[in-house]
């Protein structure tokens, strides 16, 4: 039978391995290629917002989505590297 200490020590360095593996990952060929190609889309999008018929609010929020999908992927990565530098700059206790 595991203790609650034991799970909650887990989970942390779980969550502090995925921020680590995530920043180290952006290095990568395949990680600079992902993070390109959602900078590529979303600044398409913005650039089709622009010129977009304002009353077209399935085009609008298509194009909302497509910037979005790319915006949430990289934050995401993001929040796992901050949250992994943070719980490592924690004073063990």
């Amino acid at each position: 039978m595991s203790s609650g200490f034991e799970e909650d020590t887990d989970e942390i360095w779980l969550r502090v391995a995925i921020g680590v593996q995530a920043d180290e990952w952006f290095y990568t060929i395949p990680g600079k290629y992902v993070l390109l190609k959602a900078k590529a889309e979303i600044e398409a999008a913005q650039a089709e917002l622009l010129d977009a018929d304002p009353t077209d609010a399935a085009l609008i929020l298509k194009l909302q989505n497509r910037a979005n999908v790319a915006r949430w992927g990289i934050s995401w990565l993001n929040a796992a590297i901050q949250e992994s530098q943070q719980l490592r700059a924690e004073p063990e206790g």
